[in-house]
């Protein structure tokens, strides 16, 4: 987390190499992290320029997202989704973003299929998986979203998924088994 090394090192890259998308990819990120966001916009308009991909587009959907523009946002992640290579982790890494786009606009029905879309481009996908637990929470549908955490934890025991999960068992009372999800976030750290 030195990220204001990071912004030097990326920005002396992008000095040294003034075509180069992938160092103004860092140097963004650094800025992002740092709250700089006017020099972020700035390096991802000059990144987009250079490269328009998936890492520049999903990028932008971020920093849209950052500025309360959800609608940008997921106008940025659709065309990093299109930009991706079809059977890409990272494809489906922004598929599920999309999906949680919607859900954090209040559309529940919409931020499905972004979900079940990157589980058929990648079977046990982690982050499929609690995109659709994500959703059947939201849907006030606990015993889905328990089954669907269950298999991306047994795959990937990742934090925000053991916390989500526990805020599931604690909506439904379910505190013991609320608190074994914190327990093994505790061990793991």
């Amino acid at each position: 987390h030195q990220f204001a090394l990071a912004r030097d090192i990326a920005d002396r890259a992008a000095q040294l190499n003034p075509y180069s998308a992938a160092a103004r990819g860092i140097l963004a990120d650094a800025y992002v992290q740092l709250r700089d966001y006017d020099n972020a916009v700035r390096v991802l308009d000059e990144m987009v320029r250079l490269k328009p991909n998936l890492s520049s587009y999903s990028r932008i959907s971020y920093m849209r997202e950052l500025k309360g523009d959800t609608e940008g946002a997921i106008q940025a992640m659709q065309m990093a989704i299109a930009a991706g290579a079809p059977d890409a982790e990272n494809t489906a890494w922004c598929i599920v973003q999309l999906g949680n786009l919607y859900l954090g606009s209040l559309r529940p029905a919409q931020a499905e299929a972004p979900s079940r879309a990157a589980l058929l481009r990648f079977p046990n996908y982690v982050h499929g998986y609690a995109g659709l637990a994500r959703v059947s929470a939201a849907r006030k549908d606990y015993d889905s979203s328990t089954e669907f955490y269950r298999k991306a934890i047994d795959i990937v025991p990742m934090p925000e998924f053991l916390i989500e999960l526990s805020a599931v068992y604690q909506s439904t009372g379910h505190t013991v088994e609320a608190k074994s999800q914190l327990e093994l976030l505790a061990r793991i750290k």
